[in-house]
């Protein structure tokens, strides 16, 4: 199903494994006048809350928006944070922000500002995935990576690792940082380390690395989206060369993600349009299966007319939800 949003869907989450989702917007006309009349009625970026009816036994309904809120800046990345509350996303802008937002059961949505500690546009936010934790940490264009305490709402420490960060991964409650940047380079450490301590890698002739994915099962397998349109799956036990690069995508790759629950399945999107799903499945040893010369099969789900930004997958029901600059929301399921 389409659905049309009425503005740039530049990234979205799904609300852990509940049937809604959020969706954030980017390079919207701020203006404070309403465009047909003299109401001031304030416009921009925003923030929208989506609910999905996931019922196995019906065809899927349109998303039903249950709340919108104004955002400051384009909304760059989120993340869904646990604990109670109907909807807790953390964003961050190109104000450089890092900022949480609640949506209560009564359809309101509140929010709190983390102490601003970046120099430029905040591109990539995670939560550590520790329940004993209430830590969030954000990287950026200034090269930073910072860890903030939610209840303080205040920094805790910060890294720096060379030049714009696009993406980020954490493992092992945040002890090991996996970044890439413009240039090209994918770094990882171990935050319990020297700061200093950081192994840079090196991914030659593809461009600049927009995006980064960790294999669910197998932690040492790291795949790269890469600015020619290419990815690359790489061992981190041997990391002076990629076990793999394919290339399908006509333009840069905005996300890769391994699929959740099957992840010899990779997802991608991209700057030409299009959601590929790249089948891994067959072979059995890890270097036939990621380091073979055969002929890849990879599955076109969608084509969009313009960029196709960000996309996320349902841990249980295997929905797929996919936004683009074209202003429409897609949405597919995978077990069809």
């Amino acid at each position: 199903h389409d659905c049309y949003v009425s503005h740039k869907v530049n990234t979205l989450r799904w609300l852990g494994d509940s049937d809604c989702f959020v969706t954030g917007s980017w390079d919207e006309p701020i203006y404070t006048q309403w465009k047909w009349g003299n109401e001031n009625k304030p416009q921009g970026n925003k923030l929208c809350f989506w609910k999905l009816g996931l019922d196995h036994s019906s065809s899927l309904d349109l998303p039903e928006c249950t709340g919108t809120i104004l955002h400051n800046g384009d909304v760059m990345d989120m993340a869904y944070m646990h604990g109670p509350g109907y909807g807790r996303i953390i964003t961050a802008s190109s104000t450089g922000e890092v900022t949480a937002f609640f949506q209560e059961e009564n359809g309101n949505i509140k929010s709190f500002g983390l102490e601003k500690g970046h120099n430029g546009p905040a591109t990539v936010v995670e939560v550590v995935r520790d329940q004993s934790s209430d830590s969030v940490v954000s990287a950026g264009e200034d090269g930073k990576v910072i860890l903030y305490s939610l209840k303080e709402q205040k920094m805790i420490d910060s890294w720096k690792c060379g030049r714009s960060i696009t993406s980020m991964k954490l493992q092992g409650d945040a002890n090991q940082v996996f970044t890439s940047n413009t240039s090209g380079n994918l770094r990882f450490w171990d935050t319990r380390e020297s700061k200093k301590a950081q192994t840079k890698v090196r991914c030659d002739g593809s461009g600049a690395i927009h995006s980064i994915d960790i294999h669910p099962s197998r932690p040492l397998l790291v795949a790269t989206g890469n600015e020619d349109g290419s990815i690359c799956i790489w061992d981190l036990r041997n990391y002076k060369d990629h076990l793999c690069r394919y290339k399908q995508h006509q333009s840069s790759i905005w996300k890769i993600q391994f699929h959740p629950t099957v992840p010899d399945y990779l997802l991608s999107a991209g700057d030409d349009g299009d959601l590929l799903l790249w089948d891994f499945h067959s072979p059995s040893s890890i270097h036939t299966q990621y380091g073979g010369k055969e002929r890849l099969s990879v599955h076109r789900l969608l084509h969009s007319p313009l960029s196709l930004n960000t996309f996320d997958v349902h841990r249980e029901y295997n929905i797929l939800i996919a936004g683009s600059d074209n202003e429409v929301l897609h949405t597919i399921n995978l077990s069809r």
